[in-house]
């Protein structure tokens, strides 16, 4: 199981995703789909629609429909549980659910014992289980004696030794997941303020695209201020 507070784990990642979907290679990608699986451009606006193509889909008229989907997965770097389902609805409704991925975090804790129980009783379980063996390859094992104290000083003496180069090992081309607004560098500041004759939509863009990092506009405009008053700008 997941803890269902939103900690920093889940905000990063769910705030990848809301970024993600609104890139334009992304976006140019999923309107691909649509159109080569006979959804509308925007996604079904009307339940009865949504209705009548899922039931082809499920009459084998759209057999590459789930395959395109996992490999769009693949190409955002994202194949938690529950991903398909959501780039699925995403596609055919233009909507963004994160019930889908109700346990998703780039932190989980999961009984081995009983995952590999059920792994083998069902195929179901055992595809679910594959996907999550790929999106967290790393796996701290605790013991049930194991105190708070314990666990946090085993991650403060073996982060840097022993999980980080782990952890490296499988990262895809440097792909990071943006950090959730974070004190920007100083760097940052500068991006931000040498693109400030654009607009704040395009700056922010721009930032996920280079740094990944993903600032609402309002913090942007309030960047630009700060370094406007700091050059004594008007």
């Amino acid at each position: 199981m997941t803890s269902k507070k939103d900690d920093q784990s889940r905000k990063k990642l769910l705030a990848y995703i809301k970024e993600t979907f609104k890139e334009k290679p992304f976006i140019s990608r999923v309107k691909e789909i649509r159109k080569q699986f006979m959804i509308p451009d925007d996604g079904f606006k009307k339940e009865e629609n949504h209705i009548k193509w899922h039931h082809k889909l499920c009459d084998g008229k759209f057999p590459d429909f789930e395959k395109t989907v996992k490999i769009l997965g693949q190409e955002i770097t994202l194949s938690l549980p529950g991903i398909a389902s959501l780039l699925s609805n995403f596609i055919t409704q233009d909507i963004i659910d994160f019930r889908y991925i109700d346990d998703g975090s780039l932190i989980i804790c999961r009984d081995i014992a009983h995952s590999r129980e059920m792994a083998h009783m069902s195929p179901v379980w055992s595809k679910y289980k594959e996907a999550e063996d790929e999106f967290y390859p790393i796996a701290i094992m605790i013991n049930p004696q194991t105190s708070q104290r314990d666990l946090l000083d085993f991650i403060r003496k073996n982060y840097t030794s022993h999980v980080k180069p782990q952890l490296d090992a499988y990262k895809e081309n440097n792909t990071k997941l943006g950090s959730v607004q974070n004190k920007p560098s100083e760097e940052v500041y500068e991006f931000i303020y040498q693109n400030r004759s654009l607009s704040l939509n395009e700056i922010a863009e721009k930032l996920g695209q280079q740094y990944k990092l993903f600032f609402d506009v309002g913090h942007i405009s309030s960047i630009i201020r700060i370094e406007r008053a700091r050059r004594k700008e008007v």
